[in-house]
């Protein structure tokens, strides 16, 4: 797999430009005129691209192409489908500079986590968000501190009851 990676990867953008149309079954005059080329050139390219895939026949690199640009020449990374705001809307912008500078994906405004009137995700209970959600945090720290030395001390004695059974 690592070799027909390397094969594809070998071949230039204008041997892909007629290789595409290769694989749509257009003969080398159709492809030389859509790419304003001579056919001697169209039929060029495709000899590299076969020599390229190790193949024999045009019909042989056109089926290889096909395989390996599915495979390929698929983007890795792909436009989201969720909507972008459009801060520069909203903003008074005159100079392009400026626009650059602008943050694209602004951080929820406002301490209840509602941005441009839709619900932000958060994680955690509503309490810890706001005026006191910092007093919130450290409470609720030290409740689960508490909580576990209070759980240590129990195992501790229930350690030490039980090694007093055994030992006897």
């Amino acid at each position: 797999m690592i070799e027909d990676k390397t094969e594809f990867s070998s071949i230039t953008e204008k041997q892909r430009e007629v290789m595409s149309l290769l694989v749509e079954f257009k003969t080398s005059k159709e492809i030389a005129r859509l790419l304003s080329i001579s056919p001697h050139t169209v039929d060029q390219r495709i000899n590299f691209v076969r020599k390229k895939l190790n193949v024999s026949s045009r019909s042989e690199a056109a089926s290889k192409y096909r395989r390996l640009s599915e495979v390929y020449d698929k983007p890795i990374y792909e436009d989201s489908d969720v909507p972008k705001p459009d801060i520069l809307a909203k903003v008074n912008v005159q100079d392009e500079a400026e626009k650059l500078l602008i943050v694209k994906h602004p951080e929820p405004s406002g301490l209840d986590g509602v941005a441009d009137q839709k619900q932000f995700n958060r994680i955690g209970p509503r309490v810890f968000v706001g005026k006191f959600g910092t007093l919130a945090r450290i409470v609720a720290i030290l409740l689960i501190g508490l909580t576990l030395m209070v759980i240590g001390v129990l195992g501790l004695a229930v350690f030490q009851q039980l090694s007093q059974i055994f030992a006897t």
